[in-house]
């Protein structure tokens, strides 16, 4: 079986483990989170109540400022602490030693694992940047085969729900890998997107083809026609997705290949000069800038 698949839409990639981290810290937090929304709409109301307090300062005298400064250290603290259980998950032996942990504590999973005893503190993995360390890598194929941020649907759906909350959702249920080779899938993507909505279907549009390629069955084709309102951007698109990446700390990446643009020569610039379309550009993209790209996926099983 062949299967394909396009897809059209306006946003931008992230590494998919700072997003299953963020969504995972945004699950936890949420009690915290909506007590401190609705502190701080209260007080900018004017209707938030507090006790007397013997202190001169009382929650009331705080500005604004200082509530969103909490907010903003609990959510990164939620975060770290999703990034260090999963260090405890997938870091090997050697690191987890070199890091302070002793012989019993590291081995716990693998008595026989062997310990590089020599391994040095500024060698071990610390990271989820710069994943350094060739033995996390053979471990992690020995136990766990591979990362799998999407592959549970609790998974899935906590991002669904972290993206919801600013008005985005993935833009595929596939992800994306530049090197096919790595594995583990370190630099693993998940494209995040503004919602789009087919007329035949509930999840973001897309020509999707399968093939059994069979002697009765050799090609196949679909075709979306595209609404000029699903590429007319609401006021607040960029700011959906800088507001989400500043405050959940993803990284963003760009893994696009090229750019489509128009042959149509622009008029002549004071200088007397033609300009093509690509070259009136003010540069290219930021990785953390959304724009429209064009992802298409391809994969076959036999």
């Amino acid at each position: 079986m062949c299967r394909s698949s396009v897809i059209l839409f306006y946003g931008l990639w992230v590494k998919t483990w700072s997003l299953a981290f963020a969504a995972h810290a945004h699950e936890k937090i949420q009690p915290p989170l909506l007590a401190l929304d609705l502190l701080i709409a209260r007080r900018r109301s004017g209707k938030l109540v507090v006790e007397e307090q013997d202190l001169q300062t009382t929650a009331r005298d705080l500005p604004e400022e200082v509530w969103e400064l909490i907010k903003q250290e609990t959510i990164d603290e939620a975060i770290h602490q999703e990034e260090e259980e999963a260090f405890e998950l997938y870091r090997c032996p050697s690191c987890k030693f070199a890091l302070g942990k002793n012989w019993e504590t590291a081995l716990d999973k693998d008595p026989f694992f062997g310990i590089n005893g020599k391994k040095r503190k500024a060698e071990a993995w610390t990271d989820w940047r710069d994943p350094r360390c060739h033995e996390c890598t053979t471990w992690i194929w020995r136990w766990h085969g591979d990362f799998a941020w999407q592959r549970r649907r609790a998974a899935v759906e906590r991002m669904a729900a972290l993206l919801a909350g600013f008005g985005l959702r993935v833009a595929s249920k596939s992800t994306l890998c530049t090197n096919a080779e790595q594995s583990p899938r370190f630099d693993e993507l998940s494209g995040l997107a503004l919602p789009l909505q087919s007329s035949s279907e509930s999840h973001n549009p897309a020509v999707d083809v399968n093939l059994r390629g069979d002697q009765h069955e050799r090609h196949e084709s679909a075709v979306l026609e595209l609404s000029p309102t699903a590429i007319a951007l609401p006021s607040n698109a960029e700011l959906r997705f800088r507001r989400l990446i500043s405050t959940y700390q993803l990284e963003p990446e760009d893994p696009t290949s090229s750019t489509i643009t128009t042959n149509t020569l622009l008029p002549l610039d004071p200088s007397g000069a033609t300009q093509s379309a690509s070259e009136s550009q003010d540069g290219a993209f930021r990785k953390d800038e959304p724009r429209w790209m064009l992802r298409v996926h391809a994969e076959a099983d036999w």
